[in-house]
């Protein structure tokens, strides 16, 4: 970088911490605080051009150029607090045993999986709609969703454990489950990196015919990872109304992924109302056609949440 580009980077660092300093942004998560400030740059480029292209920021920049400079320096900043956290889970936390349950074969090369699972994750945080699309899973693994739910999902024995066991061949370990579908959540949004628009989403969801032209296409590019975990990425964009063989742990990432939306961690429940959890999947039941749920994933899911008092 030459002198010229670094002074400009660093300018464009000073703004963006000064946008990231707004109170109403405080408690956010980094991706979220991003995606606030994009929309605030988009919204205001008018108001904003003639300070920004003064001598004290970017003169002689049009605002093409401007927000070019600070969309790249905002996601730079982005990544250096999200990033080693969530690459630190596919190089290190993500367990073997959980990439060998997904294949079925103990023989495969789980570093070579690793490096090409690295390869998604890098190609997914260059699209914004990606990067959107992550700011629940940052969520989902910070919650305590997954560690609640699988180990009663196992130890009851019952729907969601048959699917995961008996009919997706994946060896029923709390801890490969918890993984697995960690790993699907955070590497679903690759979809958007094969969109021109956001228009090819249906209620959420990618047709089937689509998701297998995107294996195909990740299969060609990714030729270390298995066809059956970039299957299982890509159908959980899938609606189950359609797929009703999409693989149980990629019901699981959809499900848990859209309930972190919403999760606020210090909500309180007035007395005498539902608990949140068991609002929400009640909620879900009700339009599990629309957003592509299996129903019966949501009954047993309510029903622990019910029981338990989640």
């Amino acid at each position: 970088m030459d002198e010229k580009s670094s002074i400009q980077r660093e300018k464009a660092e000073q703004f963006i911490t000064r946008l990231m300093s707004n109170p109403a942004l405080q408690g956010l998560t980094p991706l979220k605080k991003e995606q606030q400030i994009r929309n605030f740059l988009k919204m205001n480029e008018s108001q904003l051009f003639p300070t920004l292209s003064s001598p004290a920021f970017f003169p002689g920049k049009n605002p093409w150029e401007i927000n070019g400079i600070l969309a790249q320096t905002l996601r730079e900043m982005t990544n250096r607090s999200f990033l080693p956290p969530l690459k630190q889970f596919i190089d290190e936390s993500l367990k073997s045993t959980a990439l060998i349950c997904a294949v079925g074969d103990n023989n495969i090369n789980t570093t070579a999986i690793r490096e090409g699972l690295n390869g998604i994750f890098t190609a997914l945080l260059n699209s914004d709609d990606a990067r959107e699309a992550l700011i629940p899973v940052q969520t989902l693994c910070e919650s305590p969703f997954l560690n609640r739910y699988v180990p009663q999902i196992v130890q009851r024995q019952k729907y969601i454990s048959f699917e995961i066991r008996m009919v997706q061949r994946f060896k029923e370990v709390p801890e490969n489950i918890i993984d697995y579908v960690k790993l699907t959540s955070l590497l679903t949004p690759v979809i958007y990196t094969f969109m021109e628009n956001t228009g090819e989403l249906v209620k959420g969801s990618i047709s089937l015919n689509y998701a297998h032209q995107i294996i195909r296409r990740l299969s060609e590019k990714y030729k270390t990872i298995p066809e059956e975990i970039l299957r299982d990425i890509v159908m959980a964009s899938v609606s189950f109304q359609e797929f009703r063989d999409k693989p149980a742990t990629s019901r699981l990432a959809t499900i848990f992924t859209r309930r972190s939306q919403n999760w606020n961690p210090d909500q309180k429940i007035d007395r005498g109302a539902e608990t949140s959890d068991k609002s929400w999947f009640s909620i879900a039941r009700k339009n599990y056609r629309f957003y592509g749920y299996d129903m019966d994933m949501l009954m047993e899911l309510y029903n622990i949440a019910a029981e338990l008092g989640w």
